[in-house]
């Protein structure tokens, strides 16, 4: 009967926990299924409290660990539900290290962002670097063009009207490079544009960033690979930017020119954003101490749920508000933290 109980207690905290994690933007249980020995029906039958209880202790063994790192932020999953679901795997946890420049924070990611630009820059390669929104990609980029002045750099961030037009990708490519020397016409021009653009990287190599590139259809790939193929060896690096919707993309699809490319990146970087141990010391470090841990956790919770992984900008924010409720002396609690979600994230963490 004890043991009956335990099991019970057990199935409604894995269900509790599965809960806030369905909060995560293309997060389901066939994906979680998918990465455990379990059936897809095992978890329906636990979420809707419809198992049997033999089957609870196996059900916590098998989910137990996965949540753990879940939540931690050391795994997330992205891509479809069952077989095509993808766990993207932080490296083994390090002890966090953060460091304040000007306005932002110096994170793994911050650096990985650097040494990937490196990479790219110094072996003349096309990369890949794919993390959630808002976990400080932008800013990593932008460090690294002002550490290398001479170096010519060129970001061009995909929007709307340029992410399934080859020609509107041309044309802003063109301007970014060449200015006013690029050729005008609209779509007739393209083709110009394009032989022009690789003229110009053959007598100036540089390092193209490609940004948002997520949402990027395929007709713009095969614009890429081929300039790619065109500069390559003249010394000119590149480097795709976006979610990890972006590495799903381009492992996953069927689409011959998608697979022509991703053949030809190299290095690949797919994270997450911040870790816990890094969110608590920009906490300590933005001189927030009375804080207690339970909310503390309801932090973590807030910046790691909806976002798959520690959205740093969302953290800023939340930072804000934690600092103007220490000001006047008062001690942040969980009740804080939950008015926080719903403010900043609309969203509930219980």
């Amino acid at each position: 009967m004890i043991q009956s109980a335990q099991s019970a207690k057990s199935a409604v905290n894995l269900r509790s926990r599965i809960e806030l994690l369905q909060k995560r933007p293309g997060f389901n249980l066939a994906n979680l299924a998918s990465h455990t020995n379990l059936a897809h029906s095992t978890l329906r039958n636990l979420m809707t409290a419809t198992g049997g209880q033999r089957e609870t202790p196996n059900v916590v063994r098998e989910l137990t660990p996965v949540l753990d790192r879940l939540e931690r932020g050391e795994i997330f999953l992205i891509g479809p539900a069952g077989n095509n679901a993808i766990a993207i795997q932080q490296e083994e946890p390090r002890p966090a290290r953060v460091k304040k420049i000007g306005k932002h924070y110096s994170t793994d990611l911050y650096r990985e962002v650097l040494s990937t630009l490196d990479y790219c820059w110094d072996n003349a390669s096309l990369g890949c670097f794919a993390a959630p929104s808002q976990t400080g990609k932008s800013h990593g980029v932008r460090a690294w063009k002002q550490a290398h002045p001479k170096t010519d750099v060129t970001v061009i961030e995909f929007q709307e009207f340029s992410i399934g037009n080859k020609c509107d990708f041309m044309q802003r490519l063109g301007n970014a490079l060449l200015g006013p020397n690029s050729p005008r016409g609209g779509t007739i021009s393209a083709g110009k544009t394009f032989d022009a653009v690789v003229d110009h990287l053959r007598a100036e190599p540089g390092l193209l960033i490609f940004d948002q590139c997520e949402a990027v259809r395929v007709s713009v790939f095969q614009v890429i690979r081929q300039l790619w193929d065109a500069v390559e060896s003249a010394g000119t690096g590149m480097c795709l930017f976006g979610t990890p919707l972006l590495w799903s993309k381009l492992q996953r699809s069927k689409a011959q020119a998608l697979e022509t490319l991703t053949r030809r990146i190299c290095p690949w970087r797919v994270r997450g954003g911040i870790s816990l141990g890094e969110m608590e010391q920009i906490v300590a470090h933005e001189g927030i101490t009375d804080i207690d841990q339970p909310a503390m956790k309801k932090l973590w919770e807030l910046i790691d749920g909806p976002y798959q992984g520690g959205c740093t900008g969302l953290l800023m924010h939340a930072v804000q508000l934690l600092k103007a409720k220490a000001e006047k002396g008062k001690t942040i609690g969980e009740s804080t933290i939950t008015k926080m979600a719903a403010f900043l994230a609309g969203i509930r963490i219980e």
